[in-house]
Order: C-alpha cells, then sequence, then structure tokens
C-alpha cells in the first residue's frame, strides 16, 4: 500500500456494475478520511442560499486536489461539504488546505465549516468496514464509491468529538482554489424533474433490484443522466458570477475577477 493506492486501484466502466462486491477493496489503512460539512447547511438552503452551500462544498474538494498535485485522490461531493482521502504523508496539507477553506467559508459567506479527520485504521481497530470501488465516468474522472459502515461512522466521530476536528486557523495561510468555475446556467432536466434517491439497505440485492426497476421504468444511465454536454451553457449573469468570485477572491479581487471576464 502506498501512495498510488487510489491510482493503482482497478476500475470499472458501467454504473451497473457498481454493486458488485468484487469491485470493492479495503482501503489503505495509513491513509486518512477528512470530512467537512457546513454547519447551519438546512437553514441556508431554505434562505435560498443553497448556491453558496454548494460551492462551498466543491472549495473543499478543489483546494485540497491543488495541494496535493501529483498524486491522484479519491472524494465525494456531498452537497454541504465533502469526504476526502489522503496519504498519511499529505496529511498536514491537506489540514492547512481545508483550514484556510473554513475561513474563506466564514469570510465571504458568514458560514461556519467543520473539518475533521479520522486515520483509516482507527476505523478498522472499531471492526468498522472501509471499502472503495472505482469507476470510470469520463477519460478525465474516476467516482470513488464506498462500502461498509466508515464513511458514516468518521462523520458521525467528527460531528459529535472535537478530538476529530480542526479549529485553528492561521490568518496568513491562504487555499488555492484556482480550476474552480461555476459559470454555467442552470440545467434543466430532460424528463421535466430530477429525483435523488438515498437507499440503505444490507443486502445488495435491493440495490440491484431498484436499479433494475430504474433501468425499466425511467432510462439507462445514459438516458436519465441529468447533466448532459449538450445542456451545458456559459452564464454571463453577473450575479451568478459572483458566487465564483465570492468563492475564489476577496476584497477588490473579487470586482477585477469580474471585470475580468466581462473584458475577456
Amino acid at each position: 500500500m502506498s501512495e498510488d493506492f487510489w491510482k493503482d486501484l482497478p476500475h470499472f466502466d458501467s454504473f451497473n456494475e457498481s454493486f458488485e462486491i468484487q469491485h470493492y477493496h479495503d482501503f489503505d489503512d495509513s491513509w486518512y478520511l477528512f470530512v467537512t460539512d457546513i454547519q447551519g447547511s438546512t437553514k441556508a438552503i431554505q434562505e435560498g442560499r443553497y448556491k453558496d452551500v454548494n460551492l462551498i462544498g466543491a472549495l473543499c474538494i478543489i483546494a485540497v486536489l491543488n495541494a496535493c498535485k501529483g498524486i491522484e485522490l479519491p472524494f465525494v461531493f456531498g452537497g454541504d461539504g465533502a469526504s476526502l482521502l489522503v496519504p498519511h504523508t499529505y496529511l498536514e496539507k491537506t489540514k492547512q488546505a481545508l483550514l484556510a477553506t473554513k475561513k474563506r467559508s466564514m469570510e465571504n459567506f458568514d458560514m461556519h465549516l467543520r473539518v475533521g479527520a479520522v486515520q483509516v485504521k482507527e476505523l478498522y481497530e472499531k471492526d468498522i468496514s472501509l471499502k472503495v470501488a472505482k469507476q470510470k465516468v469520463s477519460k478525465d474522472f474516476y467516482q470513488a464509491l464506498f462500502q461498509g459502515g466508515g464513511m458514516s461512522e468518521a462523520d458521525h466521530l467528527i460531528k459529535n468529538n472535537a478530538h476529530y476536528c480542526y479549529e485553528e486557523t492561521d490568518p496568513a495561510i491562504e487555499a488555492d482554489f484556482s480550476g474552480l468555475e461555476c459559470r454555467w446556467q442552470d440545467i434543466l432536466s430532460p424528463k421535466d424533474e430530477t429525483i435523488s434517491l438515498l437507499i440503505y439497505a444490507k443486502d445488495a440485492k435491493v440495490y440491484h433490484e431498484v436499479l433494475d426497476y430504474i433501468n425499466q421504468h425511467v432510462g439507462n444511465y445514459e438516458q436519465r443522466q441529468p447533466v448532459q454536454e449538450s445542456n451545458l451553457h456559459l452564464s454571463f449573469s453577473p450575479i451568478q458570477l459572483y458566487h465564483e468570485a465570492k468563492a475564489k477572491h476577496k476584497g477588490f479581487k473579487k470586482l477585477k475577477f469580474l471585470f475580468g471576464i466581462f473584458i475577456y
């Protein structure tokens, strides 16, 4: 096991294979599982700030990927945060990147971002499983899929035990958010509605049955994809672009960023 654990993991291509147990492997126990989430995100979404909430979750991912350049990392976007796994050699870099994101979240959005981490080894010592599979979504992106109670346990520990959380922030620390863009127009569903299902079952057979039903009555994976390339259109709305400016820059640099986009 090494820093290349995720990079070297064999992958599969079809989402229909995501419930096949043979694709899942025990995670390297020397890695750390970071979990971030926005406290009070439900209230913020009810107030119509869902774009800000989602953007902060995306900032967590881009900050860590930029801090850990040179290696490939698995992550899951959680809407109001993210879960990411990093080798122990990148623990400090990841911690500092997320603390800087925490600072940006409070300064520019007035939202408290919780940041914490648990070593995978500790989960195993509690007899809690953390298995991962790797699906190739496109030529440039591999989606991490997890099985076992490891993700839920880490989330519970970080939300309920201050020992696992990072609070101290250095005013001088800055994260690199380059590469993050939020310039797309709102995407309409190709089927008029977008439905998200959260299903928890102990028997993988249940997932197969649900997936078979969806394929039969809704359409196959390609047909039911809510985000399709033909539906992607750049937005030049100042209001929409301001979300990206607010996330990536502070003070006068926000206006300079917006001005640069329109000049371009």
